[in-house]
């Protein structure tokens, strides 16, 4: 949920396969979505506070396979920070009073959710689990990804969900069902442990599947975000507030969807003004920084049942000593005809 990723993967038996089956599944299910997010993890047999274990760093070296193994039902999630600190507490999976979830994936329109339902949430995901536990809309969700969740109200069960460009991959086994965020992958670990695939689910988009005993059931319930998020959205991979600050804008003006400065000190927003997008490699970092000046600043509010957004400049200012030498080394940049009549008449 892009090019930075997160990974969820899991099983469900109706009684366990061989030890040496289940070791080798978990290690290389394992080593497969650690590949997707190094940077913590976490994992639930249950709803109770004792079935969750969540840590920092990697899940190869801070839980053996064998540990995962001995469980026959199990939920895992590796995560790829995007919002918020890497620290246990921001480690899925997370528990919404009776929901313990994990998402794949990112939510754009986090500052205004947080704003809208007065919620204070260090990771963007946490909205999914409240939204599921309060059975509010999903269309207030805009974004992307994967989900695995368990309900306390049904003890046994984990549901999943893939909604809008989420990734996720379902299979049902001699021995019961195995799902990951990697097809191949997840077919290959299955290989080579030894459990032969049965069928392939045909997970569609937005389709809730609840996993009990060992079987796989397509429900009725329907988890579907936004899908302004499909087309007029664009991710945020990086810490939103300390970018807010460097331009002084008050974090509820814009909805989690502009990249703060990167390490070469220029925005790789859509957003942004790119006069020279084929050949940004070849410019020189004042040039990558005076053609990255323009900055939207994004306000969300509720309008008869849709979100509106209204798009108005903000204006970068560049240290003195870069715009004189900007002026110095080369002309000034002009944006394309039309494009802030686009930028202003962008709506979601």
């Amino acid at each position: 949920g892009g090019v930075l990723m997160c990974g969820i993967f899991g099983w469900d038996f109706d009684g366990k396969p061989c030890p040496a089956q289940m070791g080798a599944l978990a290690a290389l299910l394992s080593v497969g979505n650690e590949e997707r997010g190094s940077h913590a993890w976490g994992y639930a047999t249950g709803t109770g506070i004792h079935d969750i274990v969540r840590g920092i760093g990697t899940l190869t070296a801070s839980v053996p396979a064998s540990t995962l193994a001995r469980h026959a039902s199990i939920m895992v999630h590796t995560r790829y920070k995007t919002h918020g600190d890497v620290c246990v507490e921001n480690s899925h999976p997370f528990t919404h009073g009776n929901i313990v979830g994990a998402h794949n994936g990112v939510i754009f329109n986090e500052w205004s959710l947080a704003e809208e339902y007065g919620r204070d949430y260090a990771v963007d995901s946490r909205h999914i689990f409240e939204h599921i536990k309060c059975n509010l809309p999903f269309s207030d969700l805009q974004g992307y990804g994967s989900i695995e969740y368990m309900d306390a109200n049904e003890t046994g069960a984990i549901y999943l969900c893939k909604m809008l460009d989420g990734e996720l991959s379902i299979v049902a086994t001699a021995r019961g069902v195995v799902w990951s965020s990697d097809r191949e992958h997840l077919e290959q670990a299955l290989q080579v442990a030894g459990i032969p695939i049965i069928s392939r689910v045909k997970v569609k988009e937005g389709r809730v599947y609840r996993v009990c005993k060992g079987k796989v059931v397509r429900t009725s319930k329907r988890l579907d975000l936004s899908p302004s998020a499909r087309t007029d959205h664009w991710s945020s991979y990086s810490d939103n507030i300390a970018f807010a600050k460097s331009i002084d804008m008050k974090p509820t003006a814009y909805d989690a969807r502009l990249d703060e400065w990167d390490d070469e000190d220029h925005i790789a927003s859509d957003m942004a003004y790119h006069r020279f997008d084929d050949a940004s490699d070849d410019m020189d970092p004042i040039t990558r920084i005076a053609d990255r000046v323009h900055i939207v600043e994004d306000r969300t509010q509720r309008t008869s049942g849709k979100r509106v957004y209204s798009c108005t400049p903000v204006k970068v200012t560049l240290p003195s000593a870069i715009q004189a030498a900007h002026k110095t080394e080369q002309p000034p940049a002009k944006a394309p005809a039309g494009f802030m009549s686009r930028l202003l008449g962008r709506n979601a």
